[in-house]
């Protein structure tokens, strides 16, 4: 079992950990909150967050546009579109490890990029093309599940 592709009408309701598959056409400056401003380039954007609550509460925020801007993600995903959702279910934290091995593999665009709560370098991840990703999410689940 690993990640596995959500949308709104299969979300499940446990806690667990996500991605978030974004997508920039065009690139961008936004600010973030407190992090500032910032260049995103055009591409693939991968946020890794957890949802201890409950995935469905959490992810259906992100399906839904002109939500108050809470989280550094929030910020981002005014500028660039929902591609694909992945949940990971389970009452284990494995936000961290996840980003932990997506930083061995992708670039990080923006350091403490939803980290401010923990001691990763970012929760962003930069990769080129969908593809890219894909294969990124194979190994992924190969080691972290």
């Amino acid at each position: 079992m690993g990640f596995r592709r959500a949308d709104r009408g299969n979300m499940p309701g446990e806690p667990g950990t996500y991605l978030l598959l974004l997508r920039l056409e065009q690139g961008s400056r936004v600010k973030v909150g407190a992090l500032g401003n910032f260049y995103f380039c055009p591409g693939y954007y991968i946020y890794v967050g957890s949802a201890m609550g409950g995935l469905s509460r959490r992810i259906t925020r992100y399906f839904t546009p002109g939500r108050k801007t809470r989280w550094h993600i929030d910020y981002l995903r005014t500028e660039a579109g929902l591609v694909n959702v992945f949940t990971l279910a389970g009452k284990s934290r494995r936000e961290c490890a996840v980003a932990s091995f997506l930083s061995r593999k992708l670039p990080v665009p923006v350091k403490n990029f939803g980290s401010s709560d923990c001691h990763c370098p970012s929760h962003l991840f930069y990769c080129s093309a969908d593809e890219e990703f894909q294969l990124v999410l194979k190994k992924l689940n190969r080691v972290i599940c």
